[in-house]
């Protein structure tokens, strides 16, 4: 059993899923179809007549024959697949046993990285408060080589998630030799059927792009007079039935292409989720209707926030974030904003055109975010190159404890510790800036 968490490593899930035993035992069983069927097709072929010379006996071993090369033709398509199958199970394997194993050294890095920070902190703080000279100096040299320790366990997580997609592209690439195997192997072996080669497979093409052509217009003309009053909404059930019976014939026409190697999987999926949506009703304006709603809630929450100026997301703002950024948002939204005290962490991301001085820091690690920009809210013009991390030094210098407000497009929610700006290793200003690092979305 794999593990489902893979945060560690950067990734919300598992990034090599897959089960190389059941693909082994898939590919060992069409094997042995194979040799199944070459014993049947060498059986045919020795059939003997045990000297007997009628037309019939001489046509039953023409027959068998002729039966005998028409399976044999199979065997090579079973055998190729199953080896095919064999291959790329071994090669998922090994890919997976590779990202496991840069999965524990990033859990070990990270880990080494979150003690060297909290040291770091630690011998900073101390240093602060030594009034000997000396003393003081050496929790300086001591706040540095764990800021170093940090940075090289960073560089170890960055180089364990860098060999886990190496693994991914080592696992593509048998896929699609794999793939190409099978396909070379069912285009050439003559088994296909002759009223399929000469118009079945065009006129079934043509049949699933009407369709899907059908599926499309009615789908957008139910949009449309969905509006008109009264009856729109007995038109657009009856465009929306229309768009989900040639929904689901495109639907069934792609699998089947795809199944004969005419057309590829990723059309026929596209096509299958196309139907779902279709039967489903009105897909686009029920994203429209929970982004409006989304939007609603965090307008509703921003206007009581400490400090509100009138910050807003737009319907169409919300459109444009990804649905997992915006779960991660609303979720940082319901969850209530704590006080800072003395001691605690801060933490702010700068870059471009916001400077290591502004008075907006966070509760929140960033790296612990799966979508930073949009959940602290962060303008256009923050390039997010660089994370400060700061201890703070006077907690009564917060002018607003909120959440992070909506801004230039971006949901905000998350925690956001407001102080006056300044010079970032000034500790009157409330906080002082412990380290800086480089910083990269996870």
């Amino acid at each position: 059993m794999r593990p489902a968490d893979w945060s560690a490593a950067g990734f919300a899930s598992d990034p090599l899923p897959g089960d190389p035993a059941a693909l082994r035992n898939g590919g060992t069983e069409y094997v042995s179809i194979a040799d199944s069927i070459n014993t049947t097709a060498r059986r045919l072929r020795s059939l003997g007549i045990d000297g007997q010379q009628s037309e019939a006996v001489f046509a039953l071993a023409d027959s068998a024959g002729t039966v005998a090369d028409d399976i044999a033709k199979a065997e090579a398509r079973y055998r190729e697949t199953g080896h095919a199958l064999i291959d790329y199970a071994a090669a998922l394997d090994a890919a997976q046993s590779e990202s496991l194993d840069a999965l524990h050294t990033a859990q070990n890095a990270r880990e080494a990285a979150d003690e060297a920070a909290h040291a770091q902190h630690r011998y900073l703080s101390l240093s602060y408060g030594e009034a000997d000279p000396s003393t003081a100096l050496r929790y300086t040299m001591l706040s540095q080589d764990a800021g170093a320790d940090a940075a090289m366990a960073q560089s170890r997580v960055a180089d364990a998630r860098a060999r886990i997609h190496e693994a991914q592209t080592a696992r593509d690439r048998a896929a699609e030799a794999a793939r190409d195997r099978i396909e070379n192997t069912t285009a050439h072996d003559g088994l296909k059927d002759s009223w399929w080669d000469n118009w079945g497979k065009d006129a079934l093409s043509v049949v699933t792009d009407v369709a899907g052509w059908v599926a499309s217009v009615a789908g957008v003309l139910a949009l449309v007079v969905s509006w008109i009053p009264v009856v729109g909404q007995v038109l657009a059930a009856a465009l929306l039935l229309v768009a989900g019976i040639a929904a689901v014939v495109n639907a069934i026409g792609n699998v089947v292409l795809a199944s004969t190697g005419e057309r590829g999987w990723t059309e026929a999926i596209i096509s299958i989720a196309g139907a779902a949506l279709s039967v489903i009703g009105l897909g686009a304006a029920a994203r429209v209707v929970g982004s409006a709603a989304s939007a609603a809630r965090i307008n509703a929450l921003a206007r009581i926030q400490s400090g509100w100026a009138g910050e807003a997301l737009t319907v169409r703002q919300a459109l444009r974030i990804r649905p997992s950024a915006m779960r991660e948002a609303e979720q940082l939204w319901r969850a209530p904003v704590a006080g800072p005290s003395n001691g605690d962490d801060a933490f702010r991301l700068w870059g471009g055109g916001s400077g290591s001085g502004g008075g907006s820091w966070s509760g929140a690690d960033p790296t612990r975010l799966a979508y930073p920009r949009e959940s602290l809210g962060l303008p256009d013009v923050n390039t997010m190159e660089n994370l400060s991390i700061g201890t703070i030094t006077d907690a009564s210098q917060v002018q607003h404890v909120r959440h992070a407000l909506p801004l230039d497009g971006m949901p905000g929610g998350g925690p956001e510790w407001v102080f006056r700006g300044g010079d970032p290793l000034d500790p009157a200003i409330g906080r002082v800036v412990d380290s800086t690092i480089p910083f990269s979305v996870p």
